[in-house]
């Protein structure tokens, strides 16, 4: 009894061997998609095993594979045109951008020039300010070609630079605490959002607590 139900429990070897045999759908995806990672041997190894599953004859399989690889060189060019194009569009995006954005400095900076030259500068207490003035100063006198001028000079051309550098260094210190103040809100925010969370978790905790 025991020796027949052992014979009944041997598994069929056709049965396992038609299980061992790759899918053919499956087979044709990785020739197709990751042939090019195999060498020789095993491209030949699928494409005899593809062969005998399409039951094709050499003829045919070759002429299928040239066909197979002719439609991926096709598919493989128009992927690089696809991202050649690509690559041309963000760079013209990019490059209008950087116009746009070099227009609208334009604006603001011939705004800003018009300002200075109209309005008095106030005092500049601060060292910090004092520092970036003459630095921005520097740069204005080098995009110009021109030699820094003294602050105690009393030419126009001097004075309407100092000023403008004057004028530049107060508003980059206004943006730069409005950011700062925009940010300290933002942080407060997430603070109170945390706290409140914590508040809630508490409160969820002691009514569990309870309900035990």
């Amino acid at each position: 009894m025991g020796e027949a139900g052992e014979e009944k429990k041997r598994p069929c070897n056709a049965r396992i061997e038609e299980l061992a045999k790759p899918n053919k759908r499956l087979l044709l995806d990785l020739w197709q998609n990751y042939a090019h990672h195999f060498n020789e041997e095993k491209k030949e190894a699928i494409r005899l095993l593809l062969q005998e599953m399409f039951a094709m004859t050499p003829e045919e399989t070759q002429k299928y594979f040239e066909e197979i690889s002719e439609i991926m060189k096709r598919l493989a060019a128009r992927e690089k045109l696809k991202k050649k194009l690509a690559r041309k569009y963000h760079k013209k995006l990019r490059e209008m951008e950087r116009k746009r954005a070099l227009s609208k400095f334009r604006s603001i900076f011939v705004r800003l020039l018009t300002y200075a030259s109209k309005n008095p500068v106030p005092p500049l207490v601060s060292p910090r300010l004092r520092n970036m003035s003459d630095l921005i100063l520097y740069q204005l006198c080098d995009l110009r070609g021109i030699i820094v001028p003294d602050r105690s000079d009393n030419d126009k051309q001097a004075q309407f630079l100092c000023n403008t550098a004057d004028w530049i260094s107060i508003a980059i210190e206004y943006i730069y605490y409005e950011i700062h103040v925009q940010k300290n809100k933002e942080l407060e925010k997430i603070e109170d959002q945390i706290i409140a969370e914590k508040m809630l978790d508490k409160a969820k905790n002691k009514s569990k607590k309870k309900k035990m």
